[in-house]
C-alpha cells in the first residue's frame, strides 16, 4: 500500500521532478526484467543503474531527463567553444 501511495505521489509531482528513485540492478536482472524496468522509468520516473561485475555501465532514465541532460551538455559545449573563441580569436589572413 505504501508503495502505491509513493507511486501516486511521484506521478503527481513528476512535472516538478521532486520525486524519483534510483535503483541499481545487475545486467542479468536488467536483461530478464527490462520491460518492468522501462515501465518504472516511464511511469514513476525512476533512474535505473545497470551494473556489470559491480561496476555501473549504463543508466535507464526517463526520456525527459535525457533531453534535459542533452540540452545541458550542448549548452556547456557552446560555452566552452565561446570561451575558446574569445581566448584564441581567429587570425584573419592579410
Amino acid at each position: 500500500m505504501l508503495s502505491l501511495i509513493r507511486l501516486s505521489f511521484c506521478l503527481f509531482q513528476r512535472e516538478h521532478r521532486l520525486c524519483f528513485m534510483t535503483r541499481t540492478v545487475s545486467i542479468s536482472v536488467a536483461k530478464s526484467r527490462l520491460s518492468e524496468l522501462v515501465g518504472r522509468t516511464m511511469y514513476a520516473g525512476d533512474h535505473i543503474v545497470v551494473e556489470r561485475h559491480g561496476k555501473a555501465v549504463a543508466v535507464l532514465v526517463p526520456v525527459e531527463d535525457y533531453a534535459e541532460l542533452e540540452k545541458a551538455h550542448r549548452e556547456k559545449e557552446n560555452r566552452v567553444h565561446d570561451r575558446r573563441q574569445q581566448t584564441f580569436p581567429a587570425i584573419s589572413p592579410r
